[in-house]
């Protein structure tokens, strides 16, 4: 799969998860933010659609346990289900990496929006560094 020309869905998982969908290293196509569940639906009819070629997650780290922790553990499980059920390639992206390509994202487009700004980060390590 070329780099350039896939298209990435990148998503920030917890009790609101944050995402962006974008070819290369252009600029977020869309993005946005939605409650747990929600964004469980979107992905659900995004891969089923074929709409992308790869998602990409950040890697969660538990420190603590409690019950946040819990649902952004299932939420992965779920989305790199949701992956495998479309035959759509996954990848993870740990939390510290994203750091690197934080100055990269555009401060301006996702005001308000600061998991889909996180995703984006997310998006755009997985394009210069990941392994695929």
């Amino acid at each position: 799969m070329n780099r350039q020309s896939a298209i990435v869905l990148a998503i920030d998982p917890g009790l609101v998860c944050g995402w962006t969908r974008g070819v290369g290293l252009e600029p977020a196509l869309e993005f946005g933010q939605y409650a747990l569940i929600e964004m469980l639906d979107h992905l659900y009819h995004t891969v089923c659609a074929g709409a992308v070629d790869r998602i990409v997650c950040e890697r969660f780290d538990p420190r603590r346990w409690d019950n946040d922790t819990t649902r952004t553990v299932e939420a992965i499980g779920a989305i790199r289900w949701l992956a495998h059920l479309g035959a759509t390639e996954f990848g993870f992206v740990n939390a510290g990496d994203k750091q690197r390509t934080m100055s990269s994202v555009s401060k301006n487009m996702f005001v308000g929006f600061p998991h889909a700004a996180d995703a984006e980060a997310v998006r755009l390590w997985d394009l210069r560094y990941g392994r695929w």
